[in-house]
């Protein structure tokens, strides 16, 4: 049997099912200060993961240009005990590019079984709650520095539906463009 904690904007939710422990939280407090931040800074960081406001974090892994696309990885993490589905993502600077969504599917495993490699992800991809999901995107290199001349610098917006939440929420990360090869 489970015990279910009443949550006046999410819903009920049992109370085995949080994305972040206390253990957890103290964790990201003690590196946030260990990076320079001061204590009342990095509760001010924190704050919202502890109050459930954060519905999607987003980690920008690594970045470069490959095939004439900028490449660049995120993990996309569902720090919410509900149930998340990506249903967009797309450039806010450069403004307009394309952006393909790709997602590591390994190999099969025996004779012939090759390594693993990049796959299309079909929209909308759901996150569980604590779970994460690494993707990779793609936008032309050449239609980039269109736009963004030398700034070296994009904005990208993951869009998503929180399963307790009645308007879908973005959120929105810079990362730099990264010219070397991967």
């Amino acid at each position: 049997m489970t015990t279910a904690k009443k949550d006046k904007v999410h819903g009920t939710a049992p109370e085995g099912n949080k994305a972040f422990t206390g253990a957890e939280l103290l964790a990201v407090f003690s590196a946030v200060v260990a990076g320079g931040k001061s204590a009342q800074e990095a509760v001010k960081l924190i704050a919202p993961l502890i109050k459930g406001d954060v519905t999607l974090l987003v980690q920008v892994l690594r970045g470069g240009t490959k095939d004439g696309n900028h490449q660049v990885s995120f993990r996309l993490t569902n720090p919410t005990a509900h149930g998340v589905y990506l249903q967009r993502v797309s450039l806010v600077s450069p403004e307009s590019v394309p952006v393909a969504v790709m997602q590591y599917q390994s190999g099969q495993i025996g004779l012939g079984g090759g390594a693993g490699h990049l796959v299309a992800l079909t929209l909308p991809g759901f996150i569980e709650p604590g779970a994460s999901l690494d993707i990779r995107c793609l936008f032309d290199a050449a239609e980039t520095r269109k736009r963004i001349f030398n700034k070296g610098f994009g904005k990208i917006k993951f869009t998503c539906d929180a399963m307790t939440a009645m308007d879908p929420s973005d959120t929105v990360v810079g990362f730099l463009i990264r010219e070397e090869a991967l």
